[in-house]
């Protein structure tokens, strides 16, 4: 495996945490106590990291399946595609 086959879904990655969705929801979550003036508490301490997870829990999952089935995922890739970008919307709406 060369250097250049870890680098490369590395740099994407950090790439992807930058984009609109991402700093959304870090924002919400970063500011949550900021408007209460309150240091952070566990509460947003939780919340933080059930994101956190929740998008790690469905990295794997979907990137184990592409991994178990990419030779037959062929066009299917694109159309789950769009209809991910469609749940992100009202996910953004909900998260202020």
């Amino acid at each position: 495996m060369s250097t250049l086959s870890l680098l490369r879904p590395l740099m994407t990655g950090i790439l992807h945490s930058f984009e609109p969705d991402h700093v959304t929801a870090i924002s919400v979550l970063a500011t949550e106590n900021a408007t209460t003036k309150e240091k952070t508490n566990f509460r947003t301490v939780l919340k933080a990291s059930q994101w956190a997870f929740g998008h790690s829990a469905t990295l794997l999952l979907f990137g184990g399946l592409a991994l178990l089935f990419k030779a037959s995922l062929g066009g299917f890739v694109d159309e789950i595609s769009f209809w991910a970008d469609i749940a992100v919307g009202p996910i953004m709406l909900w998260l202020g």
